[in-house]
């Protein structure tokens, strides 16, 4: 099972993510690749709350895991001017 970690000593996450995940012994980490703020239908909204909304969505969906840990980076752009922010994870499935 995941350990979600969440020190009192630091804020709390401001969604449901933990500030980090341990991974127990014996488990597969898959990979995320970076998810940008697109709906199915190929929407990209205004807003970097929508956004950002959107690439957790995606996340979760991949893993249909525990919420992970993740990091938020500012980059100088992305490949196209709407997109505002990109996820990446890095979580664990147990067998």
């Amino acid at each position: 099972m995941l350990r979600h970690l969440v020190p009192p000593s630091i804020r709390r996450p401001f969604a449901r993510d933990s500030h980090a995940v341990r991974i127990p012994p014996g488990a597969r980490p898959p990979l995320v690749s970076g998810q940008l703020g697109v709906s199915v239908e190929d929407v990209i909204p205004e807003s970097v709350e929508a956004q950002a909304a959107l690439c957790q969505a995606a996340i979760y969906a991949c893993l249909a895991d525990p919420s992970p840990a993740s990091t938020l980076m500012i980059v100088a752009g992305f490949t196209r001017p709407e997109f505002k922010v990109e996820f990446e994870a890095l979580a664990a499935t147990i067998d």
